[in-house]
């Protein structure tokens, strides 16, 4: 049995599925096997997978059972046989460090630690352009749920590495919270378990401009109901991490149209709505006003550029720390 399983979930990215799987084999651990699930059937991503000719590398084709990235981990975990558990999606990729120090610190952590947190490099990516965006180092340890109700632990699931039995015991991704699914499941674990944390950047996190699961506005508004739904009784037990996340579900149902569900949830809040969420409720009993708004919204999004734009894009290279460089220069 090896003792981690990489879970790579995948769609139509064959290259970048690629780079992310040879960012594995190059760790310095060398003890684990990847489990590549393909929701796509269309491209090469199989074939060039193939040709490593490793056979740690194990790909699946989901055969219409994926749909979403969270499900897709979860029919990857049920195939992996890891003593530990770590996630990367196809588009991003690790540093040859990470698999061994995350290991490391959960082998001396005790029966209490359930995972490990790692620190990650957010990289923007626009118009095929990238920009340094910022690096989320894990600042608490042990019980961090305090840190996660008060908005404080920014973790992505490519900074995890879960222990086997920790993930089995809070029953693995959720596909209902879509998007946030990084956010619910990191949740669930912080409620049960402690986590150790690993400083250094180990994995690089693409945050891509088109149209991915992540930024439709949909699929947000569907996934952040659900999440806040499924959670019910912790927004009367933590009243100030319930409103920021109402207030963001709020935004997405007046964007929406959904009049009636976004007064149900100002209700829901424990403070005073901000000025602007009153003008939503009032605005929200405009017949129509939803069909003004969409193409003005979008068209402002189009106009605004973000700030991190303004800066100059930067090369693969040197988003790597120095130290890897040359390790990486060939998958890249």
């Amino acid at each position: 049995m090896p003792l981690i399983s990489v879970i790579i979930p995948t769609y139509k990215r064959p290259q970048e599925c690629l780079r992310a799987v040879r960012s594995v084999l190059i760790q310095t651990c060398q003890d684990f096997e990847i489990i590549v699930g393909d929701d796509f059937d269309g491209d090469e991503t199989e074939a060039l997978l193939k040709e490593l000719e490793d056979s740690r590398v194990h790909y699946y084709f989901n055969q219409g059972k994926g749909g979403s990235a969270s499900k897709n981990r979860n029919l990857c975990f049920e195939r992996a046989r890891g003593k530990y558990i770590t996630f990367l999606d196809s588009d991003d990729f690790m540093l040859p460090h990470k698999l061994e120090r995350q290991s490391k610190a959960l082998d001396v952590s005790g029966g209490t630690v359930g995972f490990a947190i790692a620190g990650t490099r957010v990289v923007k990516v626009q118009d095929g352009q990238y920009y340094r965006y910022n690096d989320l180092i894990p600042s608490a340890s042990g019980d961090v749920s305090d840190a996660y109700f008060a908005r404080q632990l920014s973790c992505y699931n490519t900074s995890m590495m879960v222990k086997r039995e920790a993930l089995l015991d809070v029953g693995g991704w959720d596909q209902i919270s879509g998007p946030y699914d990084d956010s619910e499941l990191l949740m669930r674990l912080a409620l049960k378990y402690e986590t150790v944390r690993v400083e250094a950047i180990s994995t690089l996190w693409f945050d891509h401009d088109d149209a991915s699961f992540s930024s439709d506005q949909v699929a947000r508004r569907l996934g952040l109901e659900g999440f806040l739904l499924k959670h019910g009784p912790l927004l009367h037990k933590y009243p100030k991490w319930a409103d920021s996340r109402i207030r963001e579900l709020v935004k997405l149902l007046f964007l929406a149209g959904e009049s009636v569900k976004l007064r149900i949830w100002l209700n829901r809040m424990s403070g005073r709505p901000r000025p602007g969420l009153i003008l939503m409720r009032c605005a929200s009993y405009v017949p129509g006003y939803d069909r003004l708004l969409r193409p003005l919204h979008s068209f402002l999004s189009k106009c605004k550029r973000p700030e991190w734009s303004c800066a100059l894009p930067v090369t693969l290279e040197d988003l790597i720390p120095p130290e890897y460089v040359d390790q990486l220069k060939p998958i890249l």
